[in-house]
C-alpha cells in the first residue's frame, strides 16, 4: 500500500450571475485554499504542472441581503479537477459571505475624461459630441447621492489635428453599473489663424449736459478664431467702450481704458489697441 500525503492547492473562483438590481459589497476570495490528500507522485503533478479551471459561483436570487454559503457545496465542481484517487481534506475559507444592497437608478449627463492635445495651428471646432449625452448608472443610494456626472475612462490622443470618433468605456467604479457601457465620442478640430478688424469706439455712462470726445475714435481688435468662423466675424461682432465715470478717476491719467463690451463666443486670445484712450468732455450747447 502506498502512503499518502497532504498538500494545498489553489483553485481560482470567479462569480457570476449575481442578482439583478444588487450589488454584492463585501470582500470575496480570489481563490479557494483546498488541502488534498493522495499519493506522493499525483500531489507533485498538482503543485508543479496542473493548471486549474476557476470555479463559476452562480447566485441569482438572493435570499437575505447578507448570507453565508458553506465552501462545502463546491465540492463536486472541485473534484472534477482532480484524480479520482484524490481525497479532499478540507477547504479554506469554510464558507463564502455575501452582503447585498438594492441598486438605485440616477440619471446623470456623461463627461468625458478628455486628455487630447491638438496638434499645433490647431483648436477645437465645435462642442465635444457625446451620444448618449445622458445615460443611467446604477449604485447604492449613498454613492449616487455624491454624483453629478457619469464619468468616461480617459481618452488620449496626441498631435490631434482631424475630426476623430471614438467609443470610449464608462469609468470602472467599484459597485456601480451604467445602462451603457460606453459612449461614441466625436471632436470636431481645424486650423486657426489670426484676425483684426477696426472697432469704433463707444461712450457709457455720459451725462446728459456733456459730450465725451475719444481719440482715436476707433481702436484695432486683433483676435485667433478657427478658419470657419473667418467670414463671419467682423467689426460688428464687437461692441467697445470707455466709460466716462473713469474722467472722474484721479489715476486715469488723461487717458481713458477701452474695454470689450461684448465679443462672439469661440474666439480666443483677444487683443485691443490702443488699450487706452485720449478723450475731451465737452458741454452741449
Amino acid at each position: 500500500m502506498r502512503k499518502t500525503y497532504e498538500t494545498v492547492i489553489q483553485i481560482p473562483i470567479t462569480y457570476e450571475d449575481f442578482p439583478l438590481g444588487y450589488v454584492q459589497t463585501a470582500e470575496l476570495p480570489e481563490k479557494l485554499r483546498i488541502t488534498v490528500s493522495d499519493r506522493g507522485n499525483v500531489l507533485l503533478n498538482y503543485r508543479m504542472t496542473r493548471r486549474f479551471t476557476p470555479i463559476s459561483f452562480n447566485l441569482e436570487e438572493p435570499l437575505a441581503n447578507e448570507m453565508t454559503i458553506s465552501t462545502k457545496t463546491l465540492e463536486t465542481a472541485i473534484q472534477k479537477q482532480l484524480n479520482a484517487s484524490t481525497q479532499i481534506v478540507r477547504i479554506r475559507p469554510d464558507a463564502l459571505h455575501f452582503t447585498f444592497v438594492e441598486l438605485q437608478k440616477k440619471t446623470l449627463p456623461v463627461k468625458l475624461d478628455d486628455r487630447t492635445v491638438l496638434a499645433q495651428q490647431y483648436i477645437k471646432s465645435d462642442t465635444i459630441e457625446i451620444n448618449p449625452g445622458r445615460i443611467e448608472v446604477y449604485a447604492p443610494k449613498n454613492i449616487l447621492d455624491t454624483l453629478q456626472f457619469a464619468y468616461t475612462e480617459p481618452l488620449i490622443i496626441k498631435e490631434l489635428k482631424d475630426t476623430v470618433q471614438k467609443t470610449v468605456k464608462m469609468k470602472e467604479i467599484k459597485d456601480m453599473a451604467y445602462s451603457s457601457p460606453a459612449v461614441n465620442v466625436t471632436i470636431k478640430t481645424e486650423p486657426y489663424t489670426e484676425k483684426i478688424v477696426e472697432v469704433p469706439v463707444t461712450s457709457i455712462n455720459v451725462p446728459e449736459q456733456y459730450i465725451l470726445r475719444i481719440f482715436p475714435s476707433v481702436v484695432n481688435v486683433s483676435f485667433q478664431l478657427g478658419v470657419s468662423l473667418y467670414d463671419k466675424v467682423n467689426a460688428s461682432s464687437f461692441v467697445v467702450a470707455v466709460d466716462y465715470n473713469e474722467t472722474l478717476n484721479e489715476s486715469s491719467q488723461r487717458k481713458l481704458p477701452v474695454e470689450i463690451k461684448k465679443q462672439p463666443d469661440k474666439i480666443f486670445n483677444v487683443r485691443i489697441n490702443p488699450k487706452r484712450v485720449d478723450y475731451l468732455v465737452e458741454e452741449k450747447e
